[in-house]
């Protein structure tokens, strides 16, 4: 099976084809807020390279977030309308679920690890992966907020988009970070979908907040 993902939710445009469990390829550009521009003609160019069209795919795969508004917006857009072209299943993950795959991979998922996600604003998202992912849940916190979580709890590892901002406010932080490059993030996000037995209602981004909109003013 072969399953095409997507993940467009921070400053990169990631994509992954895999197949039988395994990642054929990865391509990851840094697009800043410029998703909107890049993803289309990365696609084709990526596809190309293998001699696909989506035709030749047989599930799609995003990931839904928490992150950056408007890159959420235009992979999801983008997605959805490749599935309704060519008639392709199309699955969604959210970030903190994708993580916590890739920590099992790469065999980090026996510790508690506190997921960040950069929000463009002061606060970040966060979530628990590792033993206790099932029964933790999303939420916002400030730097400051993280870094006492992490020194007071037994959560002595982070990770995420998110761990650029804390460490920024706190250089000296005794945590440890473990790195995921954002190609692990979305090559997740395919092998969910490959393992996914049934077909499942179309996916929604996952906005923990309200996005920034200014409104003009009237006249």
């Amino acid at each position: 099976m072969k399953v095409l993902a997507f993940d467009t939710a921070d400053e990169f445009c990631t994509l992954v084809l895999a197949e039988g469990g395994k990642r054929v390829d990865h391509r990851s550009v840094k697009s800043g807020r410029e998703q909107a521009k890049i993803l289309a003609p990365l696609t084709q160019e990526f596809l190309g390279k293998h001699q696909l069209a989506v035709s030749g795919i047989d599930r799609l795969a995003i990931c839904i977030g928490p992150g950056s508004f408007t890159g959420l917006r235009v992979g999801m857009a983008f997605a959805r309308g490749l599935s309704l072209a060519a008639n392709k299943p199309l699955y969604g993950f959210d970030h903190f679920i994708c993580t916590q795959e890739a920590l099992r991979r790469a065999g980090s998922a026996v510790n508690p690890v506190l997921v960040l996600r950069a929000s463009g604003r002061d606060e970040l998202f966060a979530r628990e992966a590792g033993p206790g992912f099932s029964q933790s849940k999303p939420f916002l916190a400030t730097s400051g907020m993280l870094a006492e979580i992490l020194d007071e709890a037994e959560v002595p590892f982070f990770t995420g988009n998110g761990g650029t901002a804390l460490l920024a406010d706190y250089p000296e932080f005794l945590a440890d970070e473990i790195k995921i490059q954002p190609e692990e993030i979305a090559f997740s996000a395919a092998l969910l979908a490959e393992k996914e037995k049934n077909l499942l209602p179309p996916p929604l981004p996952l906005y923990l907040r309200e996005a920034d909109v200014t409104f003009p003013h009237a006249s």
